[in-house]
């Protein structure tokens, strides 16, 4: 068993370019869930996005802000700066998915 120190040693090992592409990999799967929870009839819950998608720019700003964070995380991440910001944001992204998934469900 793995002791929540030993944990933390594992997590802050991941390189940063290997946390962008879990990011860019699960904020893409978030991008392309939205758009069929959409036409399920399920709105958009962050008020920034919401007004991405009313204007029909919600890809390009997806992909445009998610590029962005990637950028930082990659840059940022391996000087020790952000690396909770930056892990907070992965689970933010698995918290989302979980719940467009549940959405759809129904």
């Amino acid at each position: 068993m793995v002791s929540a120190g030993g944990l933390l040693y594992y997590l802050y090992k991941v390189s940063g370019e290997s946390l962008a592409v879990m990011y860019v990999t699960l904020s893409m799967s978030d991008m392309v869930l939205s758009v069929v929870a959409f036409t399920h009839g399920v709105p958009e819950g962050n008020p920034a996005m919401a007004w991405l998608v009313a204007r029909g720019l919600f890809i390009p700003g997806k992909v445009a802000l998610t590029v962005l964070a990637a950028c930082l995380i990659a840059r940022l991440y391996p000087r020790g700066h952000g690396r909770g910001v930056a892990w907070t944001a992965l689970l933010g992204m698995v918290a989302t998915l979980l719940y467009l998934l549940l959405s759809m469900r129904t």
